[in-house]
C-alpha cells in the first residue's frame, strides 16, 4: 500500500474482503508523506480515526472519486 491514495483504495478494498486481514498498513509518514500528497488526486482524502484506523469507503468500485481537474493540471502538451 506504499503508493498514493488510488493504490490504498483497492488495497484496502482487498484486505475488507479477506476474513482473516484484520490490519493493514497505509503511508503517513511526516512530514514527507502526509494523506495531501498521498490522495493529491481523491476529491476526499482519506482519514485516519483518534484509533488510527481507516474507514472502507463504500461508494461503487474502490470507494473513490478522481480529481479530475487536479489530473488535468498535471498533463503535458
Amino acid at each position: 500500500t506504499w503508493t498514493n491514495g488510488l493504490g490504498l483504495a483497492a488495497n484496502l478494498q482487498v484486505a475488507a474482503s479477506v476474513s482473516n486481514c484484520p490490519f493493514i498498513e497505509f503511508p503517513y509518514d511526516p512530514p514527507n508523506w502526509m494523506p495531501e500528497y498521498r490522495d493529491f488526486m481523491l476529491t476526499e482524502p482519506f482519514t485516519i480515526d483518534a484509533d488510527g484506523y481507516l474507514r472502507v469507503p463504500d461508494k461503487p468500485g474502490l470507494g473513490v472519486e478522481l480529481d479530475e481537474e487536479r489530473l488535468k493540471s498535471l498533463e503535458r502538451a
